[in-house]
């Protein structure tokens, strides 16, 4: 929610759930909970095999937001939860070509986030370990 302390989401990855739990902290070690409906994300794309669950500030908002990584065949896009900072989540699956149907299912390659540009957004990259290259895309 943008307050500087850390909170908890829960996203599963099996079927059976339409909504993202998240325990806002209050700082004092107790929490303020919601479970707001988010269609898509969690009932359809979060279960998919092979999906990683990845989070960060893709919209430099001050928020963490929640992506899923395919690395397995079969998608060309990266779903995103963009947190509102207040339980609820809007959702985006833009396509991106080569990136998740091409480099993300490789054998050898780890999901990593970070700030790899001069715009200070947050990006996914992908890395292979035996070609020691690293590719990446704008988020």
């Amino acid at each position: 929610n943008g307050n500087g302390r850390t909170d908890i989401a829960l996203v599963r990855q099996a079927p059976g759930w339409g909504s993202i739990p998240v325990a806002f902290s209050n700082g004092d070690g107790s929490f303020n909970v919601t479970n707001a409906g988010i269609s898509n994300f969690i009932d359809k794309w979060a279960p998919t095999g092979g999906v990683k669950v990845i989070t960060g500030n893709f919209n430099c908002d001050g928020r963490t937001d929640i992506a899923l990584v395919r690395q397995a065949p079969g998608w060309g896009s990266i779903p995103v939860a963009f947190s509102n900072g207040d339980g609820s989540f809007n959702v985006t699956n833009a396509g991106i070509s080569n990136f998740i149907d091409k480099w993300a299912p490789a054998g050898g390659v780890k999901v990593i986030t970070g700030d790899f540009g001069v715009r200070s957004l947050q990006y996914i990259c992908d890395q292979r370990d035996q070609q020691k290259r690293v590719q990446n895309c704008q988020s």
